[in-house]
């Protein structure tokens, strides 16, 4: 089941760092030399698209891969209903057109269909409701984490500017730094799951023994 969330971000993402000095520029800093422009594009740093998955930053990308792990039994278990459902219509119509079936044996099967159907479309409503909720979490909690980026690679890059890449159409000579933030972001995740990690072997440590 593909998943359907739509993506939050847009181009007022980075609005707040639209100028990396905090300040509007004067009228003769109001076209910045291109050394001094750049874009993110932040659509592959948090993105459902499959192709993009790869390069997306990793908290985004285990957040995805885990929530896929915990649909992948709910999805078999849709599809097995939706494969009852799909041979009980055919075999309706075929006692529908045998002319040999009872009207209470058909009323019966249509019943029976409707249940299937009624399960399946909850079973669905549910599962999509599920990751919405959970990836909606997930880019909620990382968004700030990648406007704190932006912010520091505008700085130590001398950004006068730093655009969304989905808000642009075209900017040659300026610098993609999406690389650059998404360095930063998996650097601070990395650190963040180590220190986790250690939280826990401490916690477990100190335990008393039986």
């Amino acid at each position: 089941m593909k998943l359907s969330l739509k993506l939050l971000l847009t181009c007022s993402l980075v609005t707040s760092f639209m100028f990396a000095d905090n300040k509007t520029p004067s009228p003769k800093e109001a076209m910045p030399t291109t050394s001094t422009f750049a874009y993110v594009n932040t659509h592959e740093i948090i993105t459902l698209d499959p192709n993009l998955l790869a390069n997306a930053s990793d908290e985004w990308r285990d957040n995805y891969n885990n929530l896929k792990k915990i649909m992948e039994p709910v999805e078999r278990e849709i599809q097995e209903i939706a494969g009852r459902l799909e041979k009980g219509k055919t075999d309706f119509e075929t006692l529908q057109q045998s002319g040999i079936a009872s009207q209470d044996t058909l009323s019966e099967k249509y019943k029976e269909m409707y249940a299937l159907n009624t399960d399946l479309q909850k079973r669905t409503q549910e599962l999509n409701q599920f990751a919405q909720e959970r990836l909606a979490a997930a880019q909620t909690q990382l968004h700030p984490k990648v406007l704190q980026a932006i912010q520091e690679v505008s700085k130590e890059s001398s950004y006068q500017i730093v655009f969304d890449g989905m808000c642009i159409l075209a900017a040659p000579g300026a610098d993609n730094a999406t690389s650059k933030v998404l360095s930063k972001i998996n650097r601070d995740y990395a650190l963040e799951k180590a220190k986790k990690i250690n939280s826990e072997k401490l916690l477990e440590q100190s335990k008393p023994t039986v």
